[in-house]
């Protein structure tokens, strides 16, 4: 990690991790329909999914959060060693994999386990600091599914427009894994020297994140897969 830098707090890392507790969550359910034992691993899971929540929007002392309201996006952030705080406003697909952290469940299998339906209202209900920053898992849709997400709908929102822009992430290929925006408006980042990410579709001219690397802007299959899963699920 650069000199003077004590911590990095990544938007792709935390989302991950956000996205294996919902994984865990859907798996402990359908363990829970043949054996009631499993409800409180689903309680736990779904309390483990709310701490992530908490933790991307309040960083460091000042409570800094990995979504920024004035772009609408998620960035890193970082942690310097006098206590400041910063976003690296790269856009890239960091701050996209938040999307990821979706889950689809039908009202069916709730009214099913009902001692999970208790307990998850009673968190709502005791923790509306928490419940107010993941999307709203009181109501359904007209198909009778309820929206775990680790963003509320304005957010997800927001990062669909950026995703599906021509001049940000969409291309005639694919997702780009960075934004098209840093073609003329390259991210610069001066601490210790002076650091520039640029958009480049093809072969990189700097050695930043590895040289010819999946951020600095070609189609990354593996995530290009996953998003449009990811968006079948939820539109």
């Amino acid at each position: 990690m650069p000199h003077g830098i004590t911590r990095m707090q990544q938007a792709d890392a935390t989302s991950w991790m956000a996205m294996f507790t919902l994984n865990m969550l859907r798996m402990a359910l359908e363990l829970a329909k043949t054996n009631k034992t499993y409800e409180e691993s689903v309680a736990k899971f779904f309390r483990h999914f709310l701490n992530i929540a908490w933790a991307m929007h309040h960083i460091g002392k000042k409570d800094i959060s990995l979504w920024d309201e004035e772009d609408n996006f998620y960035y890193d952030v970082i942690e310097m060693a006098n206590g400041a705080t910063d976003r690296l406003k790269v856009r890239s697909l960091v701050g996209i994999i938040p999307l990821f952290a979706v889950e689809i469940i039908h009202k069916d299998l709730f009214e099913e386990l009902k001692e999970f339906k208790i307990r998850a209202a009673d968190i709502v209900r005791t923790r509306p600091d928490l419940a107010s920053l993941i999307s709203n898992i009181e109501e359904t849709n007209s198909e009778g599914n309820y929206l775990f997400s680790i963003m509320r709908g304005f957010r997800l929102e927001h990062l669909l427009k950026r995703l599906l822009d021509e001049d940000e992430f969409l291309s005639d290929y694919g997702i780009r894994s960075l934004s098209k925006y840093h073609e003329k408006h390259p991210f610069v980042f001066q601490h210790y020297g002076h650091h520039q990410i640029q958009y480049e579709s093809g072969e990189s001219r700097s050695s930043m994140f590895g040289g010819n690397s999946n951020w600095r802007g070609p189609i990354w299959m593996p995530l290009n897969y996953m998003i449009d899963s990811i968006l079948k699920k939820v539109l």
